[in-house]
């Protein structure tokens, strides 16, 4: 949310990308780690990013958006220069943003359900079609297809993952989310777009629920996913897990085709006017 409010349409969809890049590289490292280091030597290591993330956010402004909305002018015209280096382009939030908290009623506009219901079914499509489980039980998965060395292997899945989001990251601003989501495979559309898409599509008014709920989804879906993997397995075999994962992928292209709308090179102002019909 961070990011889609600090940057401006053109390098948007690039940097929100680079989300889900550092996720997979993390993801990687992990793996590489995972030869050399124990468990408790692996958890320690994993404290190490977000630390350096607490200390360096002390250095980075509030984000215009939210300045403008508390009538805090002159600071988010500061935070505007900083960030882009001048204050051309910009687009101001409505007018009367900072008086609207979020209300149940409020579910009843176009301007916040239709992308209440398209980043909720996102997150949970991102989960259902089975990535956090394969990259969990990798190892597992391979040594079943008689891998010889399974550890490699999933060293070598973590490495497509990386190349692969990092090639999102650069086409988004030139394909489109829309097209990525419906054309490619999991690195380049799935993984990286539902969260840029999340932060994009909310009005700023409830960007900070949906945004929690949207979250709440996805890892509630994913930790389901993830528990009950080995059950399916059983109880489906192998290649029926694969067959349910793959039938929620089929699943998915179609909600985008049918309710999901380009946001590429659009201003969040004009995302949101867009679901208002306006």
């Amino acid at each position: 949310v961070y990011i889609s409010e600090i940057a401006y349409p053109e390098v948007r969809g690039l940097l929100g990308s680079c989300v889900q890049l550092m996720v997979v590289i993390g993801i990687l490292l992990a793996y590489l780690a995972g030869w050399v280091l124990k468990w408790r030597w692996l958890a320690v290591l994993g404290c190490v990013p977000p630390s350096f993330m607490l200390l360096l956010m002390c250095c980075m402004p509030e984000t215009p958006r939210f300045l403008l909305t508390q009538h805090k002018r002159q600071e988010a015209m500061a935070a505007m220069q900083f960030l882009w280096g001048s204050e051309q382009g910009w687009e101001e939030p409505p007018v009367g943003a900072e008086h609207q908290g979020f209300h149940l009623a409020q579910l009843w506009r176009p301007g916040v359900y239709k992308p209440f219901i398209i980043g909720i079914s996102l997150m949970a499509f991102q989960q259902l079609s089975g990535i956090n489980a394969v990259m969990f039980y990798a190892e597992t998965i391979f040594e079943e297809a008689k891998f010889k060395d399974s550890s490699l292997a999933s060293v070598i899945v973590g490495i497509i993952q990386v190349l692969f989001t990092a090639v999102a990251a650069l086409v988004m601003d030139r394909a489109g989310r829309r097209l990525l989501l419906a054309l490619s495979g999991f690195a380049v559309g799935w993984g990286p777009i539902p969260w840029l898409l999340m932060s994009e599509i909310f009005p700023l008014h409830v960007k900070g629920v949906a945004t929690g709920v949207c979250v709440l989804t996805n890892w509630f879906m994913a930790f389901l996913v993830t528990k009950e993997f080995s059950s399916l397995m059983e109880v489906l075999r192998p290649y029926g897990a694969f067959w349910l994962a793959a039938a929620f992928c089929i699943f998915s292209v179609l909600f985008t085709l049918a309710c999901v709308p380009e946001t590429k090179g659009k201003t969040l102002e004009q995302i949101t006017a867009h679901f208002e019909g306006r």
